[in-house]
């Protein structure tokens, strides 16, 4: 799932992981049952590492949505300004499973798979039984469609402030190389009817600026708005807008409640691969 791992990631990096605490023990997966055999455990870490570690479930705030992803690339030589946006449907369960679905436009290939106008590409972190499950539908090859899973016998669950700190409401100055990152607090207010808080970071050049030249104006100003009810941030985004810096991703059509419990589990009809762990 290229296009949504780029967007976390983006998220990630325009973020400190703040309250992020060490890793706790490791969690054993639960015993092997007929639909996660002991095999699919074996062989999905690095050499002499057996576990491995993951954000810890967000247990107990079910939600189905839709991410949507936008921004602007402003004009340049003479080309126009380009409005882009990208639509992505999120699931978890009250166990913390994840499941995402991301539109796939047919600029290339995965799995052996021959990309199709409507095909989606599906991502599933079951958190309970330590397994990723990865898969496409429709199944657009000849021969059987497949799914791959990647297991861990064992997990740290790592704990963090899912709300990057948006909950502190706190105004706070950190240092980072050569610039500084003021957090300031924007209180309470309504998205598609959810109560959210927000809290703006703004980077700043923290070289001083010369006696004949202006003062340092903001680098990038980011804003978060983070719901407490579903421990999940709503909206986030550079202010204005601006695609060539970061995208803004914005949760929409929220449903509150438990998703099918099929969703979090490859079609009947697939068979599943375990291919070892995708990141050695």
């Amino acid at each position: 799932m290229q296009t949504l791992s780029i967007a976390l990631s983006f998220i990630v990096a325009a973020s400190s992981a703040i309250g992020q605490s060490s890793q706790t023990e490791p969690v054993p997966a639960p015993a092997p049952t007929a639909r996660f055999p002991a095999a699919w455990y074996q062989g999905n870490g690095r050499p002499g590492d057996t576990v491995s570690g993951t954000q810890a479930p967000i247990t107990g705030a079910p939600y189905s949505a839709t991410m949507v992803t936008t921004g602007t690339i402003p004009a340049q030589s003479g080309r126009p300004v380009i409005s882009l946006s990208t639509r992505a449907m999120w699931y978890r369960d009250g166990m913390g499973r994840t499941r995402t679905e991301q539109p796939l436009d047919g600029a290339g290939a995965t799995d052996n798979t021959q990309l199709t106008a409507g095909r989606k590409e599906i991502e599933v972190n079951d958190v309970v039984t330590h397994c990723m499950f990865h898969w496409g539908e429709p199944w657009a090859s000849q021969g059987q469609a497949i799914a791959i899973v990647s297991c861990f016998a064992s997990m740290y669950y790592i704990p963090w402030d899912t709300s990057w700190g948006v909950k502190a409401q706190t105004v706070s100055e950190a240092p980072k190389g050569d610039q500084t990152i003021r957090t300031e607090p924007l209180g309470h207010k309504t998205i598609d009817g959810w109560d959210v808080l927000g809290a703006r970071s703004i980077t700043m050049n923290s070289q001083p600026a010369k006696a004949d030249q202006p003062a340092q104006s903001p680098q990038m100003v980011l804003e978060r708005w983070w719901s407490p009810l579903l421990n999940e941030t709503l909206w986030f985004g550079p202010i204005p807008p601006r695609y060539d810096v970061l995208p803004t991703f914005e949760l929409k059509n929220i449903h509150a409640g438990e998703p099918d419990s099929a969703l979090f589990y490859p079609p009947s009809n697939y068979q599943i691969v375990n291919r070892g762990n995708p990141h050695p």
